[in-house]
């Protein structure tokens, strides 16, 4: 049997060696560089976007149910939207100043108010936004009645 053996290996080496080689693979072209001119890509670009964050105006002191702010300009710009019902009285200069307004704000409610000082009570301060000048009052997390005195700077 081994000469069987020896005999079919024999036979499969003369098969291989009568096979034709692969073909040779093409020799490499370099490409010129100015064969095809540079293409251009303009890209634009990306669009900026601003996001603005309201300013918040922080309490400059508070004491016995009272918070006091203080803003940049001479004469506060108030305005308050109700986004629940709540009652509000609002005096010009101090809690016995001149009374602007009395009474209840009902939600989507918007009143705005002007002068050097303003002094205000909410009855549920959670259901009213209060801005001055365009900032966001920063009240603090309480349903109890509060008073709020916004002062405007002297100029």
């Amino acid at each position: 049997m081994a000469a069987g053996a020896a005999a079919v290996i024999a036979a499969v080496a003369v098969v291989l060696s009568a096979s034709p080689s692969p073909p040779s693979p093409a020799p490499l072209r370099s490409i010129s560089s100015t064969a095809h001119p540079p293409v251009r890509v303009t890209v634009p670009p990306a669009a900026s976007t601003t996001t603005t964050i309201p300013a918040v105006l922080v309490p400059i002191g508070s004491n016995s149910g009272q918070v006091d702010y203080t803003v940049g300009a001479p004469v506060v710009n108030l305005s308050l939207s109700a986004t629940s019902s709540c009652w509000v009285e609002l005096r010009s200069d101090s809690a016995s100043g001149p009374l602007l307004y009395q009474g209840v704000l009902t939600q989507g409610t918007v009143k705005a108010f002007q002068a050097a000082d303003l002094w205000l009570r909410l009855g549920y301060p959670p259901g009213i936004g209060v801005e001055a000048d365009g900032s966001s009052l920063k009240l603090p997390g309480t349903a109890a009645p509060l008073n709020i005195m916004v002062s405007g700077s002297p100029a």
